[in-house]
């Protein structure tokens, strides 16, 4: 294989920035042992400056771990960012209640401090937006911190099985992963809800999203003037 790497001028990235370093990433259920670095991320040699960092990180639900590429991209452009409720936050019922007394106390405090009901519910849609961002920022602090945590301790529990394997090992290595498996699935359906939301409220209008489905056809169009 490297012959055919050398003759493409391509390069097996995680050995290049680890040359010496042994790891796996396929663990064999029939054989119950690791037993290769089987997956892999290839690269033209000339743009090897661009990486800073590439990991193995253990997986919770599969047998293959990934590998993690971390590039240096220059000049790329961000996106407005345009805020929009985080609906998780009201499927939480501690959450859900303090927006409720939040928005109770809010209105009951300021009630008659204006001589037109418009101004205050003006208001209000900045105040708690405000204050639910705030929850969104304590609650996604706790969630990465929770993340990094099992993802260190999923590592540590790895390396001993790899180095000595034993039933001990693994049955604390699966309930690790386990518990990881739930949060990252968690991360993944509010994600599809997103999604979701994204194709929902754009549907068939005319956007971005329509534009780059018609470019992707490859067919020229002609744009309707009104």
């Amino acid at each position: 294989m490297r012959s055919l790497l050398w003759m493409a001028g391509l390069a097996d990235v995680w050995r290049e920035l680890h040359p010496t370093e042994r790891d796996f990433t396929f663990y064999s259920n029939p054989h119950d042992s690791f037993c290769s670095r089987i997956d892999h991320i290839f690269m033209h040699a000339q743009q090897l400056p661009l990486v800073r960092r590439i990991t193995i990180p253990s997986s919770p639900w599969s047998d293959h771990d990934p590998l993690v590429l971390l590039l240096a991209l220059f000049g790329l452009e961000r996106r407005p960012f345009h805020w929009r409720i985080n609906d998780s936050l009201l499927t939480t019922l501690t959450t859900y209640q303090q927006i409720e007394f939040f928005l109770r106390t809010y209105f009951t405090e300021n009630s008659g401090s204006v001589s037109s009901a418009v101004p205050l519910w003006e208001a209000h849609k900045a105040t708690v937006r405000g204050h639910v961002i705030q929850l969104a920022a304590v609650r996604k602090r706790e969630w990465e911190h929770r993340l990094l945590e099992l993802h260190s301790l999923l590592a540590s529990a790895d390396a001993r099985w790899k180095s000595s394997p034993s039933a001990a090992h693994k049955r604390s290595r699966d309930a690790l992963a386990a518990e990881l498996d739930l949060l990252a699935s968690w991360e993944a359906e509010r994600a599809l809800r997103w999604t979701k939301h994204k194709f929902y409220s754009c549907a068939n209008k005319p956007g971005p999203m329509l534009t780059r489905k018609l470019n992707s056809v490859g067919k020229p169009y002609k744009p309707i003037r009104l």
